[in-house]
């Protein structure tokens, strides 16, 4: 799978699950943004996307908390519902 394809879903999968904690739209992309500056980044610097447990730490603006991501936990996830189900 090609990494800018794979970093689409990791993103929406991760917004997904914080929709709750995002009151705004402008919130939501807002994180949207810091998870896909934090994604290239990781992929420049190691060729590949992160695996595993990371703390992405928090946004700019509005100093939203990201936590703890579990990248596998994810991609298992996106394995078993496939889009369009």
């Amino acid at each position: 799978m090609h990494y800018r394809f794979e970093m689409s879903l990791i993103v929406n999968s991760i917004l997904d699950q914080a929709a709750p904690s995002l009151a705004s739209n402008f919130a939501r992309q807002v994180m949207q943004q810091h998870l896909r500056r934090y994604l290239a980044s990781f992929y420049r610097e190691h060729a590949m996307l992160p695996t595993g447990r990371h703390y992405l730490g928090m946004t700019r603006p509005l100093n939203l908390e990201v936590d703890m991501i579990d990248f596998d936990a994810i991609r298992q996830q996106i394995r078993a519902c496939p889009a369009g189900r």
